[in-house]
C-alpha cells in the first residue's frame, strides 16, 4: 500500500530509530532506499542488516547518508514528496513527528516479533533496535588517586581543572548537566530544560563540544 503523506516507522531504538515514507510501494517494486548515519556504523548496519535482509526478502536496498535526517523528514513529510524509504533517526525525531502529523502510526501487526517485544521499547512511531550509553571518561593518570564519580564531579572543576568535552547535542547532554545541578537519576523526565541550559552555562568556558 502506497503512503505519500507521511512517514511510517518500521524498526528503531531508544535512541535510533528506523522509520519509513511509502515503503509498501517501493518493497512491491523491489527495492527501498535506507539511509543512517554514514561512516562506519552505516558499514556495520550493511553488514549486519541490511545485506541479510536484502537476502532474505529478494530486494535491491539503496543506500544514503545523512547524519541528521529530521529536516530531510519534515520536508518530505509536509509535501509528500518521497525520496527515502527507511531512515536511521533518534526516536524524538519519530514523537515530533508523529505529533505534528507527519509520521503515521505503526501497525505493529505487520511487525512480526512485535508481541514478544517489551513494551517500553516501542511507541507508536518506533520499536527498539540499539541501545547505547553515555558515560563518564577520564585519564586516570590526571587523577590519580582521586577520580572523579559522577557528574557533579565533572561541573566541579575547582577540585578537578582541565578541559571537559561534551557532545553537541541535547542528548545525554541535558541529562548530565540535570544529575550535575543534583537531580535523580529517576527523577530526570521530563526534562528541566531551563535548568539544564542554566547549569551549561556554568562550565561553559571549560569545554570543547564534540
Amino acid at each position: 500500500m502506497k503512503d505519500t503523506n507521511c512517514f511510517k516507522y518500521l524498526l528503531g531504538s531508544s535512541v535510533m530509530v528506523v522509520g519509513a515514507l511509502g515503503a509498501g510501494q517501493t518493497l512491491a517494486d523491489g527495492e527501498i532506499t535506507f539511509v543512517s548515519q554514514g561512516g562506519a556504523y552505516q558499514e556495520a548496519q550493511t553488514v549486519a542488516i541490511l545485506d541479510p535482509v536484502a537476502e532474505a526478502l529478494g530486494i535491491t536496498i539503496r543506500q544514503e547518508s545523512a547524519p541528521d535526517a529530521w529536516p530531510m523528514i519534515k520536508t518530505q513529510g509536509t509535501t509528500g514528496q518521497a525520496v527515502w524509504d527507511v531512515v536511521d533517526t533518534p526516536p524524538l525525531n519519530c514523537e515530533r513527528g508523529g505529533n505534528q502529523g507527519l509520521i503515521a502510526e505503526l501497525d505493529f501487526s505487520q511487525i512480526p516479533n512485535a508481541e514478544s517485544m517489551p513494551e517500553e521499547y516501542k511507541t507508536p512511531y518506533s520499536v527498539a533496535y540499539e541501545f547505547y550509553s553515555s558515560v563518564l571518561a577520564y585519564n586516570p593518570e590526571a587523577f590519580a588517586g582521586n577520580p572523579p564519580q559522577s557528574w557533579e564531579d565533572f561541573w566541579n572543576v575547582e577540585e578537578y581543572p582541565g578541559n571537559r568535552a561534551l557532545r553537541n547535542h541535547p542528548l545525554g547532554t541535558l541529562e548530565a548537566a540535570l544529575m550535575a545541578d543534583g537531580v535523580a537519576r529517576e527523577e530526570l523526565y521530563p526534562l528541566d530544560v531551563d535548568r539544564a541550559f542554566a547549569k551549561l552555562e556554568e562550565i561553559k568556558p571549560h569545554i570543547t563540544t564534540w
